[in-house]
């Protein structure tokens, strides 16, 4: 055998190995993401109801306090940014702000106590490589959200498990569409249905548990890379079994102690001790503005 006939056999053989790696690692892989998200949907199933009943929260949402954020408004020039737009087109145009100013890390901390308001997790961001996590993420769109008008919250999302991460997301109120709307700024992400309809937390968790088709936005990203809706299904079904929120969302809302009250909302059947509060009421912990 010539030196060129062994070099292109070689070459064959290896071609071979490597093509047969990823015949069987691949769909290895996809076995064993659709595992994955179908335990957390039995878990999902296996507790699937709230109450939809008469229990109330009194909730606060200080908007329009162009006095307590100035500083941020005229370096981020976010008049000019967000000129234009309404309603949902403006939670869009702020999420992107967001992730196109501040990366996601999922290690950061958060600005020590009396230190997260927009202006002071920005300024910790800057002096991590200029990213967060993503809690500080959710706060600042719902803080920059709130300036512009629009009722805003962040919410923790938490998997069936204590000992695991949590997520943490942003919930924006249209008065247009008159109701709820995810946004998750770590992705640069909402979610529809087939139809074209904005998603919540509440929609999204049925979504999962029935089965039922979910589309992401054409430019959802992490850190400036595309993020698809593969990657986001396997990452979300972790997290959303339980919510926590608080009840005063204000300058620096993430403080404890200001007015406010953490609500755990959790399934009928599942308890959960150590809240300062714990409901099983999704009208009650959603409540419309």
């Amino acid at each position: 055998m010539t030196k060129r006939n062994m070099l292109l056999k070689i070459l064959i053989i290896t071609f071979s190995v490597v093509l047969l790696f990823f015949l069987i690692a691949i769909p290895i892989d996809r076995h064993r993401v659709n595992a994955h998200i179908a335990m957390r949907v039995r878990q999902l199933n296996d507790f699937p109801f709230f109450e939809n009943d008469g229990v109330t929260f009194s909730f606060s949402y200080d908007l329009n306090r162009r006095d307590l954020y100035m500083d941020l408004i005229e370096r981020f020039n976010l008049d000019a940014i967000t000129a234009g737009y309404d309603d949902v087109e403006l939670m869009l145009v702020l999420m992107d702000w967001v992730a196109d100013n501040v990366g996601h890390d999922g290690n950061s901390d958060m600005p020590p106590p009396g230190s997260t308001d927009a202006m002071s997790i920005i300024a910790f961001a800057e002096e991590n490589n200029n990213k967060i996590n993503c809690r500080g993420l959710a706060i600042l769109l719902a803080e920059v959200l709130r300036l512009y008008g629009i009722p805003a919250k962040h919410i923790t999302a938490y998997p069936y498990e204590d000992d695991h991460p949590v997520h943490v997301v942003t919930h924006a109120y249209s008065v247009r569409l008159n109701q709820w709307i995810y946004l998750d700024p770590t992705f640069r992400m909402f979610v529809t249905d087939g139809d074209g309809n904005f998603l919540n937390l509440y929609t999204l968790r049925k979504a999962f548990m029935e089965g039922t088709p979910i589309f992401i936005n054409e430019n959802a990203s992490y850190n400036g890379k595309r993020y698809t809706l593969r990657q986001y299904r396997l990452f979300m079904s972790d997290y959303l079994f339980r919510f926590s929120t608080g009840t005063n969302f204000t300058f620096g809302s993430e403080e404890t102690g200001i007015n406010t009250t953490n609500i755990m909302l959790v399934p009928v059947g599942f308890s959960r001790s150590g809240w300062e509060l714990t409901t099983t009421s999704s009208n009650g912990f959603f409540a419309t503005p």
